[in-house]
């Protein structure tokens, strides 16, 4: 049988249910969806930039906790509720992620 490993990191708010932040299988990790809360479950202030810049620090501190990082990502889903705030949103992705995704 498959072994799946629960990965949790003290670096983020912890789940108020019974999701993990992510599980980790032989080869794979799959991450659990972030949202731009801090470590005490307190939404970040501002807009959707300062909401992604929480959200891919919320990940990263994810994907180190299960031994990975940015550079071994090959799938990410995005979901905004407002796409007007789609390019806002990119600029920041494409600053932080972009240089270390495939």
């Amino acid at each position: 049988m498959t072994s799946i490993e629960k990965i949790n990191t003290p670096k983020n708010a912890d789940h108020s249910h019974i999701l993990s932040h992510a599980v980790k299988v032989p080869g794979l990790i799959f991450c659990s969806g972030s949202t731009p809360h801090d470590e005490n479950r307190a939404l970040v202030p501002g807009g959707i930039a300062e909401h992604t810049e929480q959200v891919i620090k919320n990940l990263t501190n994810v994907l180190e906790a299960a031994g990975s990082s940015w550079e071994k990502v090959v799938k990410v889903n995005v979901y905004l509720k407002n796409m007007d705030e789609f390019a806002a949103m990119n600029a920041v992705y494409e600053r932080v992620c972009l240089p270390c995704l495939p």
